[in-house]
């Protein structure tokens, strides 16, 4: 929302109906351009965010907050790179809490990879920055989305594309460490619009 012209992120809360129960509350910084935001929740109804953070070379921000919109953990940049853009987040059954984003560790190349950060339910690091796809040289890879299985393992869908069209679908899937089990190309992506 760019209410105070900056992008801020804010937390409400509503009924089963649509009625508000707690309005609008920022839980990110006015001056740190919060944006593109994903949110998951763990087993004591606490609201973990992930978002970009920055504009021109965004860096993956990370919040949470309890179910009235408190924070539990301030605002924190979880990496700091080039470029990191669009993070998805997920929550296992231990509450601990996953990371994905489509990251450009070096301008000159552009190369994109799949990376991934683990997080303890209070934001300490529990695995550190890892690579767990890649795009190659002058390629694309954006918009990964996270799920996490019943059996605590991680699917992300995530899009490649190769200087010009098609775009393709990915799909991997890890283990609670983020070691690879499969991974797949679901197919071509065609733009519609």
């Amino acid at each position: 929302d760019y209410r105070q012209y900056y992008p801020i992120i804010y937390y409400t809360k509503k009924d089963a109906t649509g009625q508000t129960l707690i309005g609008d509350m920022n839980v990110t910084s006015p001056f740190n351009q919060a944006r593109f935001p994903t949110a998951a929740v763990d087993s004591q109804d606490n609201l973990h965010i992930v978002f970009e953070l920055g504009s021109n070379y965004p860096d993956v921000g990370y919040t949470k907050v309890d179910s009235e919109g408190q924070p539990l953990v301030p605002e924190m940049m979880v990496y700091n790179s080039e470029i990191s853009e669009r993070p998805s987040i997920g929550v296992d059954s231990n509450d601990h809490v996953h990371i994905a984003w489509a990251h450009v560790p070096n301008l000159w190349t552009q190369s994109r990879y799949l990376s991934y950060v683990k997080l303890d339910n209070n934001g300490n690091t529990l695995i550190p920055l890892k690579d767990v796809a890649a795009a190659g040289n002058f390629s694309t890879l954006n918009a990964p989305s996270m799920l996490v299985d019943s059996k605590d393992h991680l699917l992300i869908a995530y899009n490649t594309r190769y200087t010009t069209f098609p775009s393709y679908a990915n799909m991997l899937k890890l283990d609670n460490n983020a070691n690879q089990l499969w991974s797949a190309g679901i197919g071509q992506v065609y733009d519609l619009g």
